[in-house]
């Protein structure tokens, strides 16, 4: 299974480090510029899936939201 991808350059050496957990191989070097252009394979299609989930997972921001008032106050009184 052969893959060519665009890697965000300020994230790179986080997807590095997992491709490389997750025993990646690279067919050639990695091309910078505004994103790194990389060119690999996995043995395994499942190790591919998990790293792309993984990468996700790492680099999705977390949205903190703040509860309305009715939802605090009935917390408040009423417990959970």
């Amino acid at each position: 299974m052969e893959v060519t991808d665009y890697i965000p350059r300020e994230n790179f050496n986080l997807w590095y480090g997992l491709f490389k957990q997750y025993q990646g191989r690279l067919l050639c070097n990695p091309i910078c510029g505004k994103r790194v252009y990389v060119k690999y394979t996995f043995k395994d299609a499942e190790n591919y899936t998990i790293l792309q989930q993984e990468f996700e997972r790492l680099t999705t921001p977390i949205i903190e939201t703040k509860s309305g008032l009715f939802k605090r106050l009935k917390r408040r009184f009423f417990g959970k």
